[in-house]
């Protein structure tokens, strides 16, 4: 066997460096990351660097994969159309080069789109950095210097308009958190959970350090792969995409969402109403042809005896071909079943049918009366059934643990300082919907109530959690379906000391209320969001308490509301039963313990017994608590997991333990300074 020579197998031949790569494509190093970015190529890290460790490597295959790419020419031609503006304006001929620059080479990159994600699916599951670089960029001023066109800015700021606006038509908003870099959401589409942040309403200063062509460069095919994704779910939806909005796109955004939102609410609505008209045209189809069997009982005889005659042959021949003396014989009598189906009696004679439904009425009321008779216990049924309902509502004990927004009286409205809090009832939960239902519960949540944003607030992040869990929302400014003179207000959400101006039934909080009751999934209390106070700590939803980690009190607090809203809402959905019916009762542990113990030690005394009358020697027992010896076992248990372990394992083992008790220990401390 010939000795293979160095350089010619292995890592050798299935890596190249940039540099060969940009030879062998003959593009410049900014056109190569260019076209690297589009397509999806990175750098790859061989196990041995064989021309060494400083440089950049790239797999062959994916350098051949680039040499097929379509756009490679219409780079080349964009580099040959640039060459001819500078040399236009080398020679100061200005209206040739403007001429030239204005025959620009064209392209798309929709083919790279479908390459890069086949399905809808695909591009959902990768779809957080492109809605970030969009926000990101929709905030961005349009710079001349750092190559920031405005077009791209402009697009940017409408494709993150539609977004928002699919997400609150289609109530797909599961978390909202709010940090010093901006705001966080993630949403949930076609089983997938997709996360991006929004930089909050500031001054954006562009920092000289950062390279904006690469930035813009992945900005471009973002914003195509997002087209693709909004076309599809719009689609889905029967809306046409781009959505064809008469409103300009204002500064804070909200009336693009609204009347977005309602485009496609009312699309839907549309295909609700067709769906229900087709069912009804169906019905009445088979109406028709009832009573055309009717007005023509000869056509329907004659029809019926062919069928018949059909079934009695296929009959025949199965019984000449198994000689089976089982077969059924078919009847020919089929007016008893015409006459015994209700519908086609009350078509034919309805008085006779309204006559035997009162004789059923008759029959039930007799049966009550019977009933009444033979149980003096049974409770008297009272006509007011209103009073009932009120009466039961308010003296239910399991409603004791969910709290309401309760009305204030005159006197107590003079105490507070922070102005009126009065309301309507509002449930804790908002609206009662099904448990295992996760749609219905966050579209739900803010039915029913109205919100009026101040002008201090951030308006456009707090419409999107608003109106993507079931609220209505106006503000002060063009375009809001309601001034703030409204009486159907119910909460005021102000960022600022106390309330210029007293409003009557209306709660006054902070905009932290909104996320943290989004978050929850219930309505949390008010009182602790009043202007003018600390409130509590914002609690990060994307952050899953572990074992041993410090849980804040806040947190424990949030857990007893959702556990009160959810045994709120398993009592609306009817699923609430007793705990003798659920079979959740566990047997206490110290009892069986004991209860083992025990017939341990009586088998022991027993054993005793036995050998006793074969030996005439007495023998001592051990008490089954002293022998079981629990702490002694699970030391030598320890000891042979140490012996069983290699020193490699025993590290990592001694290495996670200690980072366990340095975790409890912190714990412990963060509890202590709580407290």
């Amino acid at each position: 066997m010939l000795k293979k020579k160095k350089g010619k197998a292995g890592n050798a031949v299935q890596y190249v460096t940039r540099n060969q790569a940009i030879k062998k494509l003959q593009l410049k190093i900014s056109e190569f990351r260019r076209l690297c970015i589009l397509k999806g190529i990175h750098p790859r890290e061989p196990k041995k660097k064989v021309q060494g460790a400083h440089k950049t490597y790239y797999h062959v295959k994916d350098i051949a994969f680039l040499l097929h790419e379509p756009l490679l020419d219409k780079i080349r031609e964009i580099a040959a159309h640039e060459k001819k503006i500078k040399r236009a304006l080398a020679k100061k001929n200005r209206p040739l080069a403007a001429k030239i620059s204005s025959r620009r080479p064209e392209y798309r990159l929709d083919h790279l789109v479908k390459e890069r994600y086949p399905s809808l699916v695909d591009a959902l599951r990768d779809l957080d950095d492109p809605l970030a670089m969009v926000h990101l960029f929709a905030v961005l001023p349009a710079d001349q210097t750092k190559g920031i066109p405005p077009d791209r800015v402009q697009l940017a700021r409408r494709l993150a308009l539609e977004w928002q606006a699919y997400i609150v038509a289609s109530h797909s908003l599961r978390k909202s958190f709010v940090s010093v870099k901006g705001f966080y959401y993630q949403a949930e589409i076609k089983g997938q959970e997709i996360t991006w942040m929004v930089p909050h309403q500031v001054s954006q200063v562009l920092p000289a350090d950062v390279d904006f062509k690469v930035m813009l460069t992945f900005l471009e095919f973002y914003q195509s792969t997002l087209q693709f994704v909004m076309f599809s779910l719009y689609n889905e939806m029967g809306i046409q995409y781009p959505p064809n909005v008469d409103d300009a796109v204002d500064s804070a955004g909200i009336l693009y969402i609204g009347n977005t939102s309602k485009m496609i609410e009312e699309v839907k609505s549309d295909r609700d109403t067709q769906a229900k008209v087709k069912e009804m045209s169906e019905k009445i189809t088979r109406l028709e042809d009832d009573v055309r069997e009717l007005d023509n009982p000869s056509v329907v005889a004659e029809e019926e005896s062919d069928d018949e005659e059909e079934q009695e042959d296929d009959v025949v021949i199965l019984a000449d071909d198994d000689d089976d003396d089982d077969v059924p014989e078919i009847d020919d009598d089929d007016s008893d079943s015409d006459a015994s189906d209700p519908d086609v009696r009350e078509l034919d004679n309805p008085s006779v049918v309204a006559e035997e439904e009162s004789d059923d009425e008759e029959e039930q009321e007799d049966d009550v009366v019977i009933l009444a008779d033979d149980d003096d216990d049974l409770p008297e049924i009272d006509d007011d059934d209103d009073d009932d309902d009120s009466d039961s509502d308010a003296s239910d004990p399991d409603d004791e643990d969910i709290p309401v927004h309760k009305a204030v009286s005159d006197d107590e409205e003079n105490d507070n300082e922070n102005g009126p809090v009065p309301a309507p009832d509002v449930a804790l939960v908002g609206g009662a919907v099904d448990v295992a239902d996760e749609d219905g519960i966050c579209s739900t949540l803010f039915k029913g109530l109205k919100f009026f944003l101040g002008r201090e607030v951030p308006r456009e992040q707090l419409s999107l959690v608003i109106q993507s869990f079931g609220g209505v929302v106006g503000w002060d400014g063009e375009g809001s379906p309601y001034d703030e003179m409204d009486k159907r207000i119910t909460h005021h959400i102000i960022d600022r000391p106390k309330p210029l101006i007293k409003h009557e039934n209306r709660i006054f909080v902070q905009p932290q209320w909104v996320f943290d009751s989004a978050n929850a999934r219930v309505l949390v209390n008010t009182t602790k969001y009043s202007p003018g106070i600390v409130p509590p700590p914002h609690l990060s939803p994307f952050i899953q308490a572990e074992e041993d980690d410090h849980i804040p009190e806040y947190a424990k607090e949030i857990q007893e509301l959702k556990d009160a809203a959810q045994r709120f809402r398993l009592k609306a959905a009817g699923e609430a039963v007793d705990e003798e019916f659920r079979g959740t009762a566990q047997p206490d542990a110290k009892a069986e313990e004991a209860t083992l113990a025990d017939l341990e030690q009586q088998r022991e005394e027993e054993l005793a017994k036995e050998i006793k009358e074969a030996t005439g020697k007495d023998v001592k027992t051990v008490s089954g608590k002293k022998r079981r010896q629990p702490v002694e076992e699970k030391d030598d248990e320890e000891a042979m997991k140490d012996i069983m372990m290699t020193r490699k394992v025993k590290k990592a083992y001694q290495r996670a333990m200690k980072e366990k008790a340095a975790k409890r220990a912190k714990t412990a401390r963060l509890a202590k300074k709580a407290a």
